[in-house]
């Protein structure tokens, strides 16, 4: 027991005195190198990986050309708990949705049933100025409800 105890004492002091020594080399002192790849979905993107100082994973997706964004708003002119308004016909394959900021009250997004507070379906809640990312293969799959007659959200999609 002795002989251990002495072992991982020598393990420790040996391990302090390599890094103070710079025999290890920290975190701090790491550089970022990017790795590319060509992603196979056929979205035509080039993502990067990085980690930062911290050992975290950064991706960052840079669209190929030819890749366009279509935005707008959607006007939601009824409130009720059964009142929705299907949003744009747009073929896509990702969407950014936000609540404007200049909305009376939250924004509800769902599906077909999709209801507001008073209804039996409420959807994910979107208070002014938040946002939600999602895949679809068209906008007009999504539906959006309100508290709050004519509030709006806006749409970014590819």
């Amino acid at each position: 027991m002795k002989k251990i105890l002495i072992m991982v004492m020598a393990i420790i002091l040996f391990a302090t005195v390599a890094y103070a020594s710079k025999a290890f080399i920290p975190l701090s002192h790491q550089t970022i190198q990017s790795i590319g790849c060509v992603d196979t979905s056929n979205t035509n993107e080039i993502e990067f990986l990085n980690c930062d100082g911290s050992g975290n994973l950064v991706v960052t997706i840079v669209p190929a050309s030819g890749v366009t964004f279509t935005n707008g708003v959607v006007d939601i002119p009824n409130a009720g708990a059964t009142d929705r308004t299907q949003l744009t016909a747009l073929a896509s394959t990702s969407c950014v949705l936000q609540a404007l900021p200049g909305n009376t009250g939250p924004i509800y997004i769902g599906g077909v049933t999709v209801t507001n507070a008073g209804g039996a379906n409420e959807g994910i809640r979107l208070n002014q100025n938040d946002s939600i990312s999602i895949t679809t293969d068209d906008l007009d799959a999504i539906y959006a409800a309100t508290d709050n007659a004519g509030d709006d959200i806006k749409f970014l999609c590819n």
